[in-house]
């Protein structure tokens, strides 16, 4: 018998709601009405308050445990013949450490009136002549061109700046694309202007000097990564740093820890 649970109905409640919780049943008005109204009044409100906090604790755990157990390079360096996603203030800086991380030629397209990325820019990340910089007229022509990138397999990566939403219609071509071509795309987008269709979607942002970790005189600028969508359901964020002396980025410690 469970602890704080008096007698066998209240425990055939309990047991009875997490089955339905689990598995969704469809009997769940059925099954659950006549134990409550076989119980007195001041043992229906404990045992429904004993579910509903069992039901928070079961919850919590899950989130704390699958956090916990998702190692940085599970996920990053992206995975290959699938569309990322990236957002936040430091997309770019994202992007370029990506590009530098992939092998082959990098396609980077963006919409006509962006500024031109300029590739001896980004030079501390990734090598400026394995960039193709393409412009395009329209977000429209942007994700299309990116699409042929894709599916093509020319590319190692294939980066897409966009100033919009992105529908899941379009979401899913491009992951199809990936997958044909065995190619990895990201996409740079406006917070919140993500697809459903994405492999996985990154926040990423520059930490202040009170807020990074002690640096040594070889540590660069300290950015958060968080990974805010991941189609495997395992979330998590990390403090991390780009080392020009092997080329990678480091781990400098788990967000908050």
């Amino acid at each position: 018998m469970q602890a704080g649970i008096e007698n066998e109905d209240e425990a055939q409640l309990l047991s009875g709601t997490f089955r339905d919780v689990i598995f969704e049943s469809s009997s769940r008005e059925t099954s659950a009405k006549p134990v409550f109204r076989a119980l007195p009044a001041d043992r229906k409100y404990k045992a429904g308050f004993s579910v509903v906090m069992l039901r928070l604790s079961s919850f919590h755990l899950s989130l704390i445990r699958r956090s916990m157990s998702l190692p940085f390079s599970s996920v990053y360096p992206l995975k290959r013949s699938r569309a990322h996603e990236v957002c936040g203030e430091g997309g770019l800086v994202f992007a370029a450490i990506s590009a530098g991380q992939a092998k082959g030629a990098v396609v980077w397209v963006s919409e006509e009136w962006r500024p031109t990325v300029n590739p001896e820019g980004l030079s501390p990340y990734c090598d400026p002549g394995k960039l193709l910089i393409t412009r395009a007229g329209s977000q429209l022509d942007v994700l299309a061109s990116a699409e042929t990138a894709l599916r093509s397999g020319a590319a190692g990566l294939v980066i897409a700046e966009v100033s919009g939403a992105i529908g899941l219609t379009e979401g899913r071509r491009l992951q199809l694309a990936a997958e044909a071509g065995r190619t990895t795309g990201l996409l740079i987008i406006p917070e919140g202007a993500g697809s459903n269709a994405a492999e996985t979607r990154w926040r990423c942002d520059g930490l202040s000097a009170s807020r990074s970790p002690r640096q040594n005189s070889h540590d660069s600028t300290h950015w958060r990564w968080s990974l805010i969508k991941n189609k495997i359901g395992t979330l998590s964020e990390w403090v991390v740093r780009w080392d020009a002396a092997s080329h990678r980025v480091i781990v400098v410690s788990k967000a908050g820890g």
